[in-house]
């Protein structure tokens, strides 16, 4: 039977990632990373996004050119020092809800005792027909059995509980998520490959992946039982004294 990856302290784990982004693995998956993030996230005027779990290159892909507001929460201050940093835990965020545009959750449901619960936090704070991107690592990735094989599997990041493609598409859907993109990342391509959300990634080629959801807000209206309209019909006797009194 396969066992269940042990997650250590979140905090610690988010900070062995944000050091292994410096490896020339981790660079390579960093470039991938940030030109999908770059794309994925619409920068405009006077928004509100926030990141859910720090990656310290931020600035990557960020549009320093737009008039937005953007913050990192975590449990630790590990992101880019330009940015605003709240320390929180990241299913226990102080913001009010329905209050961010974007939302984005790098790498962090891997690390967290509770991913399910994160997803509800990011979900509480969205606004309705709000951006949802994320990053995660494929579970089936051949270089993530290498590492499993060769002992490594309680290394930054190969030791996170990775969560596969289909588990948070059911996920996002029970958050009323609808998906708009979804991207494999490949290390043998120059960017991350953008595919239909109608075909599934490569399960074992793919290192991991990155998704594009809105938060939909549908509202029930309900269906009053018809009324019938009766009309008041005027006796013929009338009608003709009426008629005859005119004349």
């Amino acid at each position: 039977m396969k066992q269940k990856p042990v997650i250590q302290s979140p905090a610690l784990c988010r900070q062995l990632l944000v050091e292994w982004y410096h490896s020339p693995q981790g660079e390579s998956l960093r470039a991938l990373e940030s030109d999908f993030l770059s794309r994925a996230v619409s920068f405009r005027y006077n928004q509100d996004i926030l990141q859910i779990g720090s990656l310290g290159w931020e600035n990557d892909y960020r549009d320093q050119d737009c008039g937005y507001r953007f913050v990192v929460v975590d449990c630790a201050l590990l992101a880019d020092a330009s940015t605003s940093r709240i320390i929180a835990r990241c299913d226990q965020i102080p913001i009010e809800s329905e209050s961010i545009d974007v939302v984005v959750i790098p790498h962090s449901l891997e690390f967290e005792t509770d991913p399910h619960g994160v997803l509800r936090e990011a979900e509480r704070v969205l606004k309705p027909e709000g951006q949802f991107i994320l990053l995660g690592f494929n579970p089936w990735c051949l270089q993530s059995l290498y590492h499993f094989r060769q002992g490594r599997r309680g290394m930054v990041p190969w030791c996170g509980n990775f969560l596969s493609y289909p588990r948070m598409r059911d996920w996002l859907s029970l958050l009323n998520f609808e998906y708009s993109l979804k991207c494999g990342v490949y290390f043998r391509q120059s960017c991350a490959e953008v595919a239909s959300v109608s075909k599934p990634l490569r399960r074992f080629t793919a290192l991991g992946y990155g998704i594009k959801a809105i938060k939909r807000r549908y509202t029930l209206i309900p269906l009053k039982e018809s009324s019938v309209v009766t009309r008041n019909l005027i006796p013929a006797d009338v009608a003709t004294t009426r008629y005859r009194s005119h004349g």
